[in-house]
Parts: structure tokens; sequence; C-alpha cells
């Protein structure tokens, strides 16, 4: 939070970040000015930890007024989440809701003023999903309905008793207009595209010849007349309906994107491997997101779904807003992460790259590896440097041109691992005779090989050496892993009964890991 606040204000202040750091510690009034009314959004809000962070932050640069009327001003002005779990967005609301009353320090009951409604600004729905052909940009431009909409939602939110459904069905309606707005802004786009196409057809070609519809313009102009098709269809049942079946950003959103989108936009997204995505919501995600698409065949090629979130981020986020994300460290090297790499690199500005793995400064309960993000939506300069820590007084940076072409990023100053990768590099014809590296142990099912129950036949356990469990000098392994190879490594032909018992109950979820392809369902990968 204070990194991507920081990079805001320096952004707009044109100072280093350092400075914008202090000036936020020091509750500089030029700093209050430039995050006056500031939209901070958390497009997969979970318990809302990265809101409440930002309402402590924002509501305590200003000196003016109670801490609660300051809490109130800026959830009326600045927070939006939004999650595809009920129960989050309901508990989202609660902690909010618990942050203001817990600063009321009044005595008596009836002078509270009632509780803000949140159910405006806190929505449930899909961040990374919005109806076919509604792509980013095509929103409504009708600022009347746009000052309205924001006037209503303000409304709401301070809304009690027998006024407040009335102004909640009004929000809804001018929701649902801005939204038929977006319908008739993409069916003019597709309906261009579609012209483009007929035109380029009748052009005559070198020999004076029409060029007619070829077979790349025509599935061209296939695609885009059945995307307009389905546009139709969807913008007839909002009509008959009345209602919105789906949530939609540039509608549900429409004055913060008149202005051009969000000014930050943060968050730890979900983390999840493709292998635990639906295939049908993998499709989705290919179609729908340029970095998450896989590069090759081979195992652990498809990204996590942090990747899409960090892309739609950027298109939710205002052109110079800051991006700020958790999300799994391997972005910084895996056989997935080229075009997001590239893409972070060579067209948005790096502020930080923070590997946090182990690090003081982030505690987390679960064992993870998070990649702390922090990017403007802006051409970076030819010089900038990126810290490879959160603290602005970190004097480890890397510049951001190293980082280009979507190759691995080696996230460390100069002096250190660059270094000693250099001295391997030579020393490896004379290390590789002595040397073999393997990978380890692949089960595609942890949940199944590892801690397996105790009476498992006991000389098929070892001890699982993770990557946590190992320090310098150390190894202090945790787990135990159910082993079921020989000792060439080749899986074991016959296991014995209890064993075999157990992996009987999982064989359907064993045979459907996507490294499988025949033999002993209990096989593991690149052992």
């Amino acid at each position: 939070i204070e990194a991507a606040l920081a990079a805001h204000i320096a952004a707009k202040k044109h100072c280093t970040e350092a400075e914008a750091q202090r000036g936020l510690e020091n509750r500089d009034p030029r700093v209050a000015e430039i995050l006056d009314g500031i939209t901070v959004l958390d497009p997969a809000v979970g318990s809302g930890a990265f809101l409440l962070g930002m309402l402590d932050r924002l509501s305590a640069l200003r000196r003016d007024n109670s801490s609660v009327a300051r809490k109130r001003r800026v959830l009326q002005q600045s927070l939006f989440g939004v999650d595809r779990n009920a129960a989050a967005v309901r508990l989202t609301e609660l902690r909010l809701w618990l942050a203001v009353i817990s600063d009321d320090r009044s005595d008596n009951p009836a002078s509270v003023r009632p509780l803000p409604n949140l159910d405006c600004l806190i929505r449930q729905g899909d961040s990374l999903f919005e109806p076919t052909g509604l792509a980013p940009g095509l929103h409504s431009q009708d600022q009347q309905l746009v000052a309205r909409l924001s006037r209503a939602r303000q409304q709401v939110f301070t809304a009690s008793g027998p006024d407040k459904p009335a102004l909640a069905r009004q929000l809804r309606q001018m929701e649902r207009q801005a939204l038929e707005c977006s319908f008739e802004a993409a069916e003019q786009h597709h309906r261009r595209i579609i012209s483009d196409y007929l035109r380029q057809a009748r052009e005559p070609d070198l020999f004076g010849h029409r060029r007619g519809l070829d077979r790349a313009l025509r599935t061209c102009l296939t695609q885009e007349r059945l995307t307009l098709r389905r546009l139709r269809h969807e913008h007839r049942r909002v009509v008959r309906e009345g209602e919105i079946p789906w949530f939609h950003y540039q509608s549900a959103f429409a004055d913060v994107f008149a202005r051009g989108g969000f000014d930050v936009v943060i968050g730890n997204p979900p983390w999840l491997r493709s292998e635990a995505i639906p295939g049908a919501t993998r499709m989705q995600l290919s179609a729908r997101y340029r970095w998450w698409r896989r590069q090759g065949r081979t195992y652990g090629n498809s990204p996590d779904l942090a990747v899409a979130f960090l892309e739609r981020a950027f298109e939710l986020a205002a052109p110079n807003a800051i991006v700020a994300m958790l999300v799994p460290v391997k972005v910084a090297t895996a056989g997935y992460g080229p075009a997001a790499r590239h893409a972070l690199a060579s067209a948005c500005t790096l502020h930080v790259l923070a590997d946090l793995t182990g690090r003081e400064e982030a505690v987390f309960e679960a064992t993870v590896y998070p990649l702390a993000v922090v990017a403007s939506k802006s051409t970076p300069a030819d010089d900038q440097r990126v810290r490879t820590a959160l603290s602005t007084a970190s004097r480890h940076h890397i510049p951001q041109s190293t980082l280009r072409g979507g190759g691995p990023w080696v996230l460390t100053a100069r002096g250190g691992l660059p270094e000693v990768l250099a001295d391997l590099e030579r020393l490896y014809p004379v290390l590789s005779e002595a040397l073999t590296c393997h990978l380890g142990v692949k089960t595609g099912l942890n949940r199944v090989f590892l801690n397996p129950p105790a009476d498992i036949e006991q000389h098929l356990l070892r001890w699982a050496v993770r990557g946590q469990d190992v320090r310098a000098f150390v190894c202090r392994p945790k787990v135990r892993l159910l082993w079921t190879h020989d000792e060439r490594g080749a899986p074991i032909a016959q296991l014995p009964i209890k064993a075999r018992a157990y992996l009987a109950q999982h064989d359907s979820a064993l045979r459907a890991r996507r490294d499988y392809g025949g033999g002993p369902p209990w096989c593991l990968f690149r052992a």
C-alpha cells in the first residue's frame, strides 16, 4: 500500500518516491491534497485487507474533522472492491463498518450516524470476464448519465430508512442505462470492423482485380459477425429483463471510467495453478488474456490465475495509474511468464519487483513465495531503475532495460547473484563432470502424496525436501512423501496392500493429472 501510494504521489509531485514516502509519513498537506478523491480498486477483495489498509492510510492524512468523519469520506470517495464470493463481499463490508464504528466514542447509541451503505462500492461479480465483445474502453460516454450515476451512488451511500430501497433501485436503473450505452458503443465498434473487412474485400490488388474474401479475411469476418450477434442477443436480454445479469465494471463504476479508470489497482488475487482450473475456464482465459496463453505444451507452462488478474488490473487502471499486486514469484522466471514479463518491462514503468519470500517485512501465515509488483501504466523512461525491495530506503535497484525481452528476471542488485552466475558459467565445464542436476519430483496431486495416512507401509515413506525446508547449510523437512517408485526410479508394479487401497480411493484424480500418460496411476513425474 505504501509503495503504491508513494509511486502515485511521486508521479503527481514530480519528486522521488523517497520524498513522497516522507510526505506520507509527515502528513504533508500537499500529499493529502493529491490523495483527496483518489480511486482505489481491489478486484479480488477477499476479506478486505487492502481496502482496510488504504482506509487507515488515507484517513490519517487529513487533519480536519473527526477520524470517523474522515473515514466515512474516504469510504464514500475512494474505495472500491469486487469479488465473486458473496461471503467475501459481506465480510469486507463488515470489516469496513467496524473500522468506522471503532473510532466513534459516543456514549449514546442514538447519536451514532447510520452505517454507510457499502453495497454500491463493494460488489459481487467476476473481475476477469465481461460479456463477449464488451472490450475494455467500449463504455458509456454520456456525461450527463455519468454525473447522475455518481450523485445517485453518493445518495445511496448515506441513505437510511424508507428512502434507501428507492434510491438503490434508481442507481441500478442508471447502471443498466450505462450498460446499454456500452452495448451500443460495442455494436458500433464491431460494425465498423465488419465494414472495414468488406471494404478490404472490394479493394483491387496490384493487378487491378478485386481481392475478394480470402480465407484469412473470411475467418476474421465470421468471428466479428458472431461477436456482433452475441452482443445483440445480450443487449436484447438486458432490455427485456430490465436487470443486469452479470457484473460489468464500466456500468457499475461508470463515473470512474469516465475519468479513464482507477488511480490505483491493488490486491492479492487468487493464486490458482492452471491444473486446478476447469478446462472450459482455461479456454476462456486463453481467449481473453494475452499474458495467460500457454507457451508450448510442457509441464508447468500454463500460468497461474494471478497472471490473468495482473493483466486485467492494467485494463482497469487509468493512464499513468498504479498497479500494485502480490503474485507468485514464479512469474519472474517460469516458462509461462514471457508474455507478462515482456509487457511489464517494455510497456509499463516498473517501480518495485520485490521477492518477499522469507523477508521480515512480509510475514505470511501460510508458506508462500510472493512477488510484489508495483508499476505505472505508462511508458518507461530509458534510465528507469527498479527497486527490488518494498522500502524506498532500499539501495538495491536494477535497470528496467535489462528486464526486457521476456526472459527470466534476476531480481538482485549488482555485486551479488549476477557475478556468481557468471562465475558458475565459467566453471561449468569442470562442474558438469562431477555434478548432475535434477529437478526432483512432481506429484501432480500433493494432497494425496504428501503426509499420507499413518498406517501406510513405512518402507514407502520418504522425507519430502521442499524449497521452503532449505536454508543455508541446513535442511529441515517437515512432511512425508509417499514414494511409489523403486531404487531405479521406475514406478513399482505392485504396491503393498494398504498403499494400494489408499491410492485406489483417488484413482480418477491420479489419472486426471496433466502429466499422466499411462502406466500405473501412482507414478510420479520427473523423478
